[in-house]
């Protein structure tokens, strides 16, 4: 750390800073900023920073000196804020495509810096023709568990001669995260060509940023997000709250796995 300084929301300035940049060379500094609260009385979820160079001194060492500098690029970054964020990971699985129940995917969904919530999931699946895809379930099995989560699938396009399609599983309640949940999405299998068939499913990602809304509106904008989830912010939280998010910007998406038969 070559300098730290309070400040205002807007503006924070360094002063009495000794390093040295030699002739013909560079250094590469990063501010790192100490963030109250978000929440009830506190920031807005989502809230967007971004930390911009406005203008600073150096002076020769060999001379003494001091001139103003110019900024090339001095925009950092977009970033924004949340009480909590979610981590998706993959997670090993080992089971080949097969007629009857397979499992897809199998994926860890973990909480950072307080609990989350997530009421979707909508995976991509691209496949070999042969294969008909029917019945999508949901099941935590963290720790060795087996639970099944109550819910409604869709499945688009994964029958017979169909490559590529897509499972929505929709949670009848809301899932609450205070530490990481692991997971499994099966699926029935039929028509099955040993030897030959595989099944690839993917948690896609969005590179757009999209404001905390509701739940529903954050479907209503993109019907194929991935997660929606949220970092339980609001006041009185509830599905209808503005502190529901997609997928952008969530850690580890996009990822994909492979079974075959």
């Amino acid at each position: 750390m070559v300098g730290q300084a309070t400040g205002g929301v807007e503006t924070i300035n360094f002063a009495g800073l000794t390093w040295n940049v030699p002739a013909n060379q560079n250094k590469v500094l990063t501010v790192k900023l100490n963030l109250g609260g978000v929440g009830i009385n506190a920031g807005t979820s989502g809230g967007a920073l971004t930390t911009t160079l406005t203008a600073f001194t150096a002076t020769s060492k060999s001379t003494g000196v001091s001139a103003t500098g110019t900024e090339a690029d001095p925009a950092g970054a977009i970033h924004h804020a949340y009480a909590a964020i979610p981590t998706i990971a993959k997670e090993t699985l080992t089971n080949k495509l097969t007629n009857g129940e397979n499992a897809l995917i199998r994926f860890s969904v973990a909480p950072t810096g307080g609990s989350i919530e997530w009421s979707r999931l909508f995976f991509e699946v691209s496949k070999s023709a042969d294969p008909i895809l029917t019945n999508a379930t949901l099941w935590d099995v963290t720790g060795g568990a087996n639970i099944e989560i109550a819910g409604t699938d869709t499945l688009t396009t994964v029958g017979a001669t169909n490559t590529s399609g897509t499972i929505e599983f929709d949670a009848t309640a809301v899932q609450a995260l205070s530490g990481s949940k692991t997971y499994e999405l099966r699926i029935t299998a039929s028509a099955v060509d040993i030897d030959v068939d595989n099944v690839v499913t993917k948690l896609a990602q969005d590179a757009v940023y999209a404001a905390p809304t509701t739940a529903a509106a954050v479907e209503a904008a993109d019907a194929d997000v991935t997660i929606i989830w949220s970092d339980v912010s609001a006041s009185s939280h509830g599905t209808g709250t503005s502190d529901w998010n997609g997928d952008y910007g969530v850690k580890s998406l996009p990822l994909s796995q492979t079974i075959q038969s």
